[in-house]
């Protein structure tokens, strides 16, 4: 998107009070500037993560989970800058990563059918923050075909919800995430009976918080498509190598649509 004019002196007035550099270039007076803001924008492509959600229960579905990016580099920067130091204006670019495997998740559910639901967030962090970092990055997602997350596809209350003793999973060996991302449970009136389901997260690391959510949820009846997130973890990122031709098809693919090609 192209910078106005009034944008651009409203920076450089900004850039006097709070002096700042591009997370991607280090150019100074702009914490995202035009350029790697486009860079980035064309960058995005369609990982799909090989994971094991355990032993199918009846009726379930084999979910496929697509990320939109390694988490390293500029991907890295912008979540940490969003997430962890309240730089909430790079939500609109996490949004334009997001939009490819969130499309691409939902197309195997029924047209304006398909539920969308973010990790929850720990209410301390929510109180620390101020804000729902997916839930705010959800609203701004804009389809190629120019549609939004409707009101119907992402429910106005919780969920998912967190149950007493859940901690961040920063720091916590693969045993420990297990068991710590077991502490989640489908939150009081929603109704997920007969519902198609797309998970949204920022990063998966083990996967374990994606698999419990996706075992309370479907306890609860639903059917999970499979996940969306904005990246991967390297060291599973690391793993993908016998999925090239599948990600190089998605790539494709998702590149026509978007009449890259």
């Amino acid at each position: 998107m192209t910078e106005t004019l009034l944008q651009s002196i409203a920076r450089d007035l900004l850039s006097l009070l709070w002096p700042a550099s591009c997370l991607g270039c280090g150019r100074p007076d702009r914490d995202w500037c035009v350029e790697c803001a486009a860079g980035f924008a064309r960058s995005h492509r369609l990982i799909e993560v090989p994971h094991d959600s355990g032993e199918a229960r009846a009726g379930s579905i084999r979910g496929r989970w697509i990320a939109a990016a390694p988490y390293a580099d500029v991907m890295r920067h912008l979540i940490v800058r969003y997430k962890h130091h309240g730089q909430r204006s790079f939500a609109a670019a996490l949004a334009g990563a997001l939009e490819g495997p969130l499309a691409e998740v939902m197309s195997g559910g029924p047209p304006g059918g398909v539920l969308v639901v973010p990790m929850p967030s720990r209410g301390g962090a929510v109180r620390r923050r101020g804000y729902r970092p997916l839930e705010e990055i959800l609203r701004l997602v804009c389809f190629a075909d120019g549609r939004r997350v409707g009101r119907a596809e992402l429910r106005r209350g919780r969920v998912l919800a967190a149950t007493r003793g859940r901690t961040g999973q920063v720091g916590l060996g693969i045993a420990e995430r297990r068991r710590n991302a077991a502490r989640l449970r489908v939150a009081s009136g929603a109704q997920v009976d007969g519902r198609y389901v797309v998970l949204v997260d920022d990063i998966v690391t083990t996967g374990a918080t994606l698999n419990a959510a996706t075992a309370a949820l479907e306890a609860s009846g639903a059917r999970v498509l499979g996940a969306a997130v904005l990246a991967v973890t390297l060291t599973r990122h690391d793993r993908i190598s016998a999925h090239f031709g599948r990600i190089a098809q998605l790539n494709s693919q998702y590149e026509e649509e978007r009449g890259n090609v």
